[in-house]
């Protein structure tokens, strides 16, 4: 059993701070001192309207808050604890920094809004006349009728109490024996009171058998996961992400002419996070409702993560941050919809912001920040449809996170709190990670079926002969599919270690290499002119070297092993 410390004091508050209530409120500020007379304040005038708008997502009966907050007894009764939280700013809960980006479905109480439950308190919690309340609220009604439905299944699952928080992945029955293509997706609670947030994801069909494999083998369905939804993933980064629900979420329905690909053979997977701190769980059937089409969209949704993978934070360390910026290397704009961060327990900051191009003009501009991290609230937050991030050619987003493995920060293991110890990258528990998904609109035409790139490579190899330079910027070679490209470098550095030559060059640019490699997998773009603009004189001098070796034939079969190489003598 896996806890943070003093997680069981703060228990209440951590599980009422999930989704209570979905629109825009305002921001934070200092409370107006003296402005708002208490005598004045009364629940059904004042409070209630403040209730219903922001707080009866969660505190109702069968909700995910630990208390009711429906009713004037239920409110009086539990004054002290939401005074206390809304003075404080703790709720409503909206972790991401009001003066950085703009999203949908902002929570939040302005700073006027809190003094009048602060007036409220002092006055003496005056009930007032019922009649100056609005109506109940009306559940929000969305067009939305699913094509497939997937459910648990199997009588469902009984979360395990051992574990206050489980996370838990389901492999569901879905249709994935053609490519198809998700147009509107909702996911429906089993059991409300415990199902604290949801995960939907397309597992690609080349880890289908690692998922098949972990279902059920400890004897239960599904299977225990936290980082993410694949079990012994190289990168343990999560796949395609299909869906999300936390408490208040409404279906998520694409604008026209839009869809998420799911490849034919894929798995859905949905992870289910269930916090069993206050109720006794039963059996959950939690379901997936999809809305699926096999008729092609004009423009994909393609949820891509920015990992910082070379991750040290050192055992003892306080205040540790590692930062990286990702740039469009393409010739045309990225236009970016939603934003998620993602750290494990040692996280504490987490920011993206968007920089200029390199030698370009502009002040840098905070796109996502979160000054608090929490691990058990994650979501996407999605800008307005008339106002997306666009990443001109050459721009890019600085990813930064800022960890805290210090003694106090350890988490709890079995009732004993670990000690610290250096953590790197990686899906465990105790390891950690630092990524930014991003939701971005990519045109279908420019998302046909993978070309045969180890072809590509060859007609790339007669174009260029022995450039390497230029095989690394034919466009034929710089399209989603690089397996061939990034062999064709793993193969090079291969000859250069074995023949020892030209290995202080490519020593020289290696971490850049990795980052361009890095960057271009993700974001596509040419390889080259990462290279070239990044790596600078160290690049240049890698392929003079190399472009010596090509030319002589001395790496021939070790490319062969990619396409039939890059020699003129293959």
């Amino acid at each position: 059993m896996m806890t943070k410390p003093g997680a069981w004091v703060s228990a209440l508050l951590l599980v009422s701070s999930l989704g209570c209530g979905d629109d825009d409120g305002g921001g934070d500020g200092p409370l107006p001192d003296g402005s708002i007379d208490p005598s004045d304040v009364t629940y059904h005038a004042d409070i209630v309207p403040l209730i219903q708008r922001e707080c009866l997502t969660c505190h109702v009966e069968g909700g995910i808050g630990p208390f009711r907050l429906d009713s004037y007894d239920a409110v009086v009764d539990q004054s002290a604890s939401v005074i206390s939280a809304v003075n404080s700013g703790y709720m409503p809960p909206w972790q991401p920094n009001r003066d950085c980006g703009e999203f949908v479905g902002e929570r939040g109480l302005s700073a006027e809004e809190r003094a009048t439950f602060v007036a409220w308190n002092a006055g003496g919690l005056q009930e007032g006349d019922p009649a100056d309340a609005p109506p109940p609220p009306e559940d929000e009604l969305v067009d939305f009728t699913p094509t497939h439905v997937a459910a648990i299944g199997d009588g469902g699952y009984t979360a395990d109490v051992t574990r206050p928080d489980d996370y838990r992945c389901f492999v569901l029955d879905a249709p994935v024996d053609e490519t198809r293509y998700l147009t509107g997706s909702w996911v429906e609670p089993g059991q409300k009171e415990i199902v604290h947030h949801v995960l939907v994801y397309a597992v690609p069909p080349e880890d289908a058998g690692a998922v098949d494999a972990a279902n059920g083998a400890d004897g239960t369905i599904g299977y225990t996961c936290f980082g993410g939804p694949t079990p012994d993933s190289e990168t343990g980064v999560p796949p395609t992400q299909l869906g999300a629900w936390v408490p208040g979420q409404l279906p998520n329905i694409l604008p026209e002419g839009r869809g998420v690909r799911i490849e034919a053979g894929s798995r859905i997977v949905m992870q289910v996070h269930y916090n069993t701190l206050e109720v006794s769980p039963g059996p959950d059937e939690t379901e997936f409702q999809m809305v699926l089409t096999t008729d092609e969209p004009e423009i994909l949704i393609e949820t891509k993560p920015m990992p910082i993978l070379d991750l040290e934070i050192e055992a003892g360390e306080s205040d540790v941050t590692h930062t990286r910026v990702f740039r469009n290397w393409q010739d045309t704009p990225v236009t970016i919809t939603t934003l998620s961060a993602h750290m494990h327990l040692l996280g504490t900051q987490f920011s993206a912001r968007w920089q200029p191009a390199i030698g370009g003009t502009g002040e840098e501009m905070c796109l996502l920040e979160i000054p608090e991290w929490d691990f058990q609230w994650q979501q996407g937050y999605r800008r307005p449809q008339d106002s997306p991030v666009v990443l001109q050619p050459g721009e890019g987003i600085e990813v930064s996170c800022t960890y805290d493995n210090s003694a106090v920060n350890q988490p709890v293991v079995n009732g004993v709190q670990v000690p610290p110890s250096d953590v790197t990258w990686g899906e465990g528990t105790l390891d950690e990670m630092c990524i930014l998904y991003i939701s971005r609109e990519v045109p279908f035409a420019e998302r046909v079926a993978p070309v045969d790139t180890c072809a590509a490579l060859d007609d790339c190899r007669t174009e260029c002969g022995d450039s390497l330079d230029c095989v690394y910027a034919c466009d034929a070679l710089n399209t989603r599919d690089r397996e061939c490209q990034n062999c064709a470098t793993t193969q090079l550095v291969s000859c250069v270690t074995d023949t020892t030559t030209c290995g202080l060059q490519w020593l020289g640019v290696g971490d850049c290499l990795r980052n361009c490699i890095v960057n271009v997998n993700i974001l596509d773009g040419n390889l080259a002119s990462c290279l070239s603009t990044e790596c600078g004189s160290q690049y240049d001098a890698m392929i003079t070297c190399t472009d010596e070796m090509l030319a002589a034939g001395t790496c021939d079969e070790y490319v062969s092993e990619c396409s039939v190489g890059l020699g003129s003598g293959s």
